[in-house]
């Protein structure tokens, strides 16, 4: 029974030196770990704790390129944030379950975020709807063509490792991959968090039972992580895409966390976590 998880709602708590941040191109927003901060680590003291500066400061850290799409309302600045949990439990536990035959010490997120280019409250979104409508109900997605041109132009550039997606940021990732558009599909695998159906493209998710399986790299790989008092999205919708695209021919896992639509944070006993974790982990093992 997972207890005492929380959604990451509270960006403050998260400041922006423990970013490295360089601007690729407007809206789109790389940030990373890695050996250039070594020369500041002093000045971040105040804002990382002993553990994660220690793993900051291994040399021989593994990045994971992750491409990441935030949510309805969000921007790409702040949605590493709502990551941090995230790639600090990755970096602690790989660092502690080194195996005998690698001389890698841990694993960190090198994440690239995209902005939506649709004004939303304080931050940005990927389509508009009518007032009242919801993306798991909506008959279309207004302005989808634009974000899917933008997020596939990033996409196709990089040689990303997970794709990862949050509320409507994933919903993209699953409708890029119902009309079969994605460049590729990474062999890290797509992360989905607090999605739903993408109810325009009913027809081609149902299609997709014509997936073929790559015979070098098996099926594409797909974890949802939804909490189970998520009152933005019914978890009922999201697991309705789950099984679509398990019969379409995907390697579908799930986990569930107690809380809400955030993506959940690290806690003394988020077993989430640890199983995000370990299922990264699992396919960075077997790609080397």
């Amino acid at each position: 029974m997972l207890r005492n998880l929380r959604p990451a709602l509270s960006f403050g708590l998260f400041a922006a030196a423990d970013y490295k941040r360089s601007i690729l191109k407007p809206n789109i927003v790389r940030t990373t770990r890695c050996s250039r901060l070594l020369s500041s680590l002093s000045s971040l003291s105040s804002v990382m704790d002993e553990e994660e500066t220690s793993l900051l400061s291994s040399a021989s850290a593994v990045k994971i390129k992750v491409l990441s799409l935030h949510g309805s309302g969000g921007t790409a600045e702040e949605f590493p944030k709502r990551l941090h949990a995230l790639n600090k439990a990755l970096m602690s536990y790989s660092s502690n379950n080194v195996d005998d035959d690698t001389s890698t010490n841990n694993v960190q997120l090198e994440i690239t975020t995209i902005e939506g280019p649709f004004e939303k409250d304080d931050g940005h979104c990927w389509w508009t709807m009518p007032q009242g409508v919801r993306s798991f109900n909506a008959k279309e997605y207004t302005g989808f063509e634009e974000s899917a041109t933008k997020v596939l132009g990033v996409w196709e550039k990089g040689e990303f490792d997970i794709v990862l997606g949050h509320s409507q940021g994933a919903i993209l990732i699953a409708s890029l991959l119902a009309l079969k558009r994605t460049p590729y599909h990474p062999p890290g695998g797509y992360i989905m968090n607090g999605v739903s159906f993408p109810n325009p493209y009913t027809q081609q998710l149902e299609s997709l039972s014509s997936v073929v399986n790559d015979k070098s790299n098996g099926s594409p790989n797909v974890l949802f992580v939804l909490g189970k008092q998520d009152n933005i999205i019914p978890n009922t919708s999201g697991e309705q895409l789950l099984d679509i695209l398990q019969k379409g021919g995907f390697a579908v896992s799930s986990c569930y966390h107690d809380g809400g639509h955030g993506f959940p944070e690290e806690d003394e006993e988020a077993d989430v976590m640890k199983t995000i974790v370990e299922w990264i982990l699992q396919r960075q093992r077997q790609r080397h």
